[in-house]
């Protein structure tokens, strides 16, 4: 399965999720968007919305580690791995899911530029249509 000009795809039960900016999106969407900066993209499996900032206002709070990864694969953190990354509250604005409360929307997931980009958590219950795996 390949990515569309979204950073996304349809999986074989024909929900579609995101791995990154929905830049298609957003860029179709930049001119008509003229009175606010958070763009509704979709959904999480727990009913929460999931947002972009057009203006980037929203920073994640995961950082990159620093020194060698232990327990495999060898090397520096870099980046290139998930274990590279730890989550230093109040870093940024956003919690361990990616998400914040907002005044006018309630609770939200943002997609961001940086680490972990898409929501890896989720902060309330889960459909059971998400449940697939023991």
């Amino acid at each position: 399965m390949g990515l569309d000009i979204n950073n996304a795809h349809v999986q074989p039960n024909g929900m579609y999720h995101y791995h990154g900016l929905p830049t298609g999106l957003l860029k179709s969407q930049q001119s008509k968007n003229q009175f606010g900066d958070l763009i509704h993209v979709g959904f999480a499996g727990d009913g929460f919305k999931i947002f972009v900032s057009l203006k980037n206002k929203f920073k994640s709070s995961y950082k990159l580690k620093i020194g060698e990864r232990i327990g495999g694969p060898d090397g520096s953190h870099d980046g290139s791995y998930t274990q590279d990354f730890e989550f230093l509250y109040g870093a940024g604005q956003l919690d361990e899911c990616n998400g914040i409360t907002t005044y006018e929307y309630g609770y939200i997931y943002l997609i961001t530029n940086d680490f972990p980009f898409v929501p890896r958590c989720w902060k309330g219950n889960p459909d059971q249509t998400f449940k697939t795996r023991p």
